[in-house]
């Protein structure tokens, strides 16, 4: 979810509005959390349509919307909030594990891959510089949850395959992974489930992510969005 949502900010980042050169993205943080601690709180509010909104939020936009239409930006403010909250749940149910941040996937990449994957490919599926998938390697081989081989197709290199351990591990997370889940996207449909996630791959689109389809959320930690020149 947050490399959608990160998406989004870039697009957003492009963004040159109001007659001005300053870019959207130069708005202080500060204020952008200020917008979306007003649409968690009043977030229980419904318009004429039945649909969840902000009034002071939308109240607070019009004075950067054009011919006062607020829904992108009211968007914007509801998905950053969303995307809050999804950042601070250890979605993945590795929290309390001691596992640093990256080994759940690294895993999850290992347990498809059956003939293993070389250090070179595991590195560019999760985006990671080499030196942070080494370590992350070291310490999942440490802890016996995988094992590095020469490939025998290349003596040079190394593959990386998971080990039983460690398939066990991924089965033992699924229940705490489960039930952040449940509490995240409490009263949601499975319908409801595949139109947000469709939605937010479309802004996702928009911003140029749809690219970066090999990455998912670190447990819990959100990057920083890439400052422009």
């Amino acid at each position: 979810m947050f490399e959608v949502v990160q998406g989004f900010r870039d697009q957003v980042g492009r963004f040159e509005g109001g007659g001005t050169s300053r870019s959207v993205r130069t708005i202080p943080m500060k204020s952008e959390r200020i917008m979306t601690r007003l649409a968690i709180d009043g977030a229980g509010d419904v318009d004429e349509e039945g649909l969840l909104h902000d009034p002071r939020t939308r109240v607070l936009l019009r004075g950067l919307a054009e011919e006062g239409d607020t829904a992108a930006m009211e968007a914007a403010v509801a998905l950053s909030a969303a995307m809050q909250l999804v950042g601070r749940t250890p979605w993945t149910g590795a929290a309390g594990t001691g596992l640093p941040t990256g080994s759940v996937e690294v895993l999850l990449r290992l347990n498809v891959a059956p003939a293993g994957l070389s250090m070179g490919m595991l590195a560019r599926s999760i985006e990671l510089p080499p030196y942070r998938v080494s370590r992350l390697v070291d310490f999942l081989s440490q802890e016996g949850l995988a094992s590095r081989q020469r490939d025998l197709q290349d003596r040079r290199s190394l593959r990386v395959t998971i080990t039983r351990a460690g398939a066990e591990l991924l089965v033992s997370l699924r229940k705490p992974a489960r039930q952040a889940m449940r509490s995240v996207f409490a009263g949601f449909t499975q319908a409801e489930l595949a139109q947000l996630r469709h939605l937010c791959l479309r802004v996702a689109r928009n911003g140029g992510a749809g690219s970066r389809r090999g990455s998912f959320p670190r447990d819990g930690v959100r990057s920083q969005p890439t400052t422009r020149t």
